[in-house]
């Protein structure tokens, strides 16, 4: 789209034309593609959940358990998106008086997806019927094992669905957005995004006059009557963590119940939630992505990379005020942990990596002995966001070889791993991250060669694939003169940033350096002043203090910013938030 339809689009809606342009780059072109991303409507936006073809059978198999009595297991994933995924449903369950429990695997030793000896144990404790969240749709021999054992189970998941028809599993019934849901018409939903529609259903569904008078009789704590319509947006505190957590992009359906989500978590009614947000700092302040990417997610998920993720489920569904203190107290413990065993083994992955590096390899492989596997895809993040290309770390331990990956957009891992399903014991994952056990007869060596071989077929068949570019990449370029409070307030209406929606990168060109002093623990940050054309700006480079420091001060600069909004003891005002900054290209 021309500069020109951009201004014509700006002038129509009434909209900053750098806003407009920011839209175009992320291909929503269109006066109506516009308004519906700024203004995400719940009530028009969230689609009907019996669009799924499975779902009527779903929710009668649910009514058939209750009034029979039987006994349910949730059985779900150990992450932020399993664990929202199950106590979303456990809470919706446990309300209508089900006979309801849960099992999550341990991270290590049962890995990923269901496994045969956890579904023995789940039947023999007699449960009628398994619920699988955020999982599932993998393990259709598991599934057998329990419906060879009159056991029922529902999929609830969202991840890759096996190519061969005949590898999905014949469950009772199947809630996925890529199986038997051929009408509904948004696919990137997160796995609580597929649990919530579930218990979406549930609410709506008055086909059954005596699970609807159940309905109609279930009390709050105070004695009054359940706003159902009421209590299902409640729950979108716990989509919002799932959807943000998982990284499904930010659009449709998933930017409405995040948009919702964060509202509710801002008020969470979940005294687990709010103990950890309060622990944290964040308590009574206004509820963003970045408090789920960085405060409650990764505290969530330090229970299952440090031992066990039972404390982050009991903490999602806690009720009594003390319990969900200790709780959080252990989940803050257990993320201090787990901070300091992954920048150890960042800083020895990437001693490892030096080699591969220095060739301009397509992929980043490197193996450790003994690392913990809870932690590798953590790191293989970090490697890749720095050096933008496939990363992928395995772990030597225990008689078995397991990895991790996490890739850029433009290199799909899960395909990837597909493509060389022979050389694994297992594998799952999706566009961005992955995992696997590698065959015994295998080595990380032949692994490596393989990956590597695969990336570069993929580079020379699509030239979309696999781009190895150490530039950080940017959105726009801009003047300091632009850099003011009315383009922050347009960037916000972008907000939720997430995946497929990243915060804004701006270029500024040829600014100059006029004061720069470092900050913080160790001067590991640095406050900037910047000057172009008569206008000065003042910004804070986290990280950069030693990179900010060799700048002599006078020389011209560009850099990469984000605009932020800083607010101090009831002030805000717009902050560069640098990125990058080096001097000027001559």
């Amino acid at each position: 789209m021309s500069a020109d339809s951009a201004t014509s689009i700006a002038e129509t809606l009434a909209l900053h034309p750098l806003l407009v342009q920011l839209l175009f780059l992320r291909g929503i072109t269109s006066p109506g593609e516009i308004r519906a991303f700024l203004e995400p409507d719940y009530l028009t936006g969230v689609h009907d959940p019996f669009l799924f073809d499975d779902m009527s059978r779903a929710v009668d198999r649910i009514i058939q358990a209750r009034f029979g009595a039987e006994r349910i297991t949730i059985y779900g994933d150990y992450d932020v998106d399993g664990l929202s995924s199950s106590a979303l449903l456990f809470d919706f369950l446990s309300l209508i008086g089900c006979d309801v429990g849960t099992h999550i695997n341990h991270r290590e030793r049962d890995g990923y997806g269901l496994n045969a000896t956890a579904i023995h144990s789940i039947i023999e404790s007699g449960t009628r019927l398994i619920i699988t969240t955020d999982g599932g749709i993998s393990n259709a021999a598991e599934i057998a094992i329990a419906q060879g054992r009159n056991v029922d189970v529902i999929i609830t998941d969202h991840h890759t669905v096996p190519k061969d028809p005949a590898n999905i599993p014949n469950a009772f019934a199947i809630l996925h957005p890529l199986v038997r849901a051929d009408r509904y018409p948004f696919k990137e939903l997160s796995g609580g995004g597929v649990a919530f529609k579930f218990v979406q259903a549930l609410v709506k569904y008055s086909g059954n006059k005596e699970f609807s008078d159940l309905k109609t009789s279930v009390r709050n704590p105070d004695g009054s009557p359940i706003n159902w319509e009421g209590y299902e947006k409640w729950l979108l505190d716990l989509v919002c963590l799932s959807t943000i957590g998982d990284c499904v992009p930010l659009r449709g359906e998933n930017r409405i119940f995040v948009k919702y989500g964060l509202l509710v978590l801002s008020k969470t009614r979940r005294i687990g939630l709010q103990k950890l947000l309060g622990i944290s700092g964040q308590m009574n302040k206004k509820a963003t992505a970045r408090t789920v990417g960085f405060v409650i997610g990764p505290r969530l998920n330090a229970a299952s990379r440090m031992d066990h993720a039972q404390p982050a489920f009991d903490l999602l569904i806690a009720v009594q005020e003390d319990h969900a203190e200790t709780l959080a107290q252990y989940l803050n413990e257990k993320n201090i942990e787990r901070q300091r065993l992954t920048e150890r083994i960042t800083q020895e992955a990437t001693a490892l990596l030096a080699d591969a590096l220095s060739l301009k390899q397509c992929t980043l492989v490197a193996i450790g002995d003994g690392w913990p596997i809870s932690v590798l895809g953590l790191v293989a993040g970090k490697l890749c966001n720095t050096h933008n290309r496939p990363v992928v770390l395995l772990s030597a331990g225990e008689g078995r070889i397991a990895g991790a990956g996490r890739s850029p957009d433009s290199f799909h891992l899960a395909n990837a791993f597909s493509a060389l399903s022979e050389l694994f014991v297992r594998h799952g994952g999706h566009r961005n991250a992955g995992g696997f056990q590698l065959a015994s007869s295998v080595t990380p060596l032949d692994f490596a060669k393989r990956f590597e071989e695969f990336a570069l077929l993929t580079k020379v068949e699509s030239s979309d694939e696999v781009q190895i570019a150490d530039a950080q990449p940017w959105d726009i370029e801009v003047s300091l003169f632009d850099c003011d409070e009315t383009l922050l307030r347009a960037i916000q209406l972008l907000e939720p940033f997430g995946q497929n929606n990243p915060e804004p990168i701006l270029r500024i060109r040829n600014a100059c350096l006029k004061d720069v002093r470092c900050v913080g623990v160790s001067q590991r940050h640095a406050r900037v002043v910047l000057e172009q054309n008569g206008v000065i700006k003042q910004g804070i480079a986290f990280s950069l203090g030693n990179a900010c420091s060799r700048i002599p001060v006078g020389t011209g600069v560009d850099c990469l910013v984000a605009l932020e909004e800083n607010s101090w003891n009831g002030i805000s005002q717009c902050q560069l938030t640098i990125k990058k900054i080096s001097p000027c290209e001559a």
